[in-house]
């Protein structure tokens, strides 16, 4: 089974080296920084007609990408959503969400990504991802990402 593994925001493909190791006719790219939902999704579209994946696979904003390419024509023939949602229906919700998604890339721009890494998951959401023993290498892969696409994906 072909698998398009999407990762989520300050992820990489690292992130599905134990699907790809498992399924070795999937591919797990790298999502490149682009400022236009309608863009990403068109990337999406052009890595499913490289690889040729029958199921597509994201995590959080690789999902939400996932779910935008799998509603376009031609369909895939399966959908894996992990820790994913459509967005946002609301206008005020959505503007509001960009001003904070802009404040994030500032601030990833102007501290650096290690400062950020350490803020973004000093958040009590992630007190069980901290206390698990992968905790260590996650945070480590989370210092690695390149700093300009980490930002692009919030902006």
């Amino acid at each position: 089974m072909s698998l398009l593994l999407l990762h989520g925001f300050l992820g990489s493909p690292t992130d599905w080296a134990a699907l790809t190791a498992r399924f070795p006719d999937s591919c797990a790219p790298q999502i490149p920084a682009v400022t236009d939902w309608d863009d990403a999704v068109r990337w999406v579209e052009g890595e499913r007609a490289l690889a040729s994946p029958q199921v597509l696979v994201g995590y959080s904003m690789g999902g939400r990408l996932a779910l935008a390419a799998a509603l376009r024509p031609p369909g895939v023939q399966g959908l894996v959503l992990i820790s994913a949602s459509p967005g946002l229906d609301d206008a005020q919700e959505r503007a509001a969400r960009r001003e904070l998604d802009d404040a994030r890339a500032a601030e990833i721009r102007a501290g650096g990504l290690p400062a950020f890494v350490e803020s973004w998951y000093a958040a009590a959401f992630w007190d069980t991802l901290r206390s698990h023993a992968v905790w260590p290498e996650v945070r480590g892969r989370r210092m690695l990402a390149d700093a300009v696409t980490c930002a692009g994906h919030v902006a």
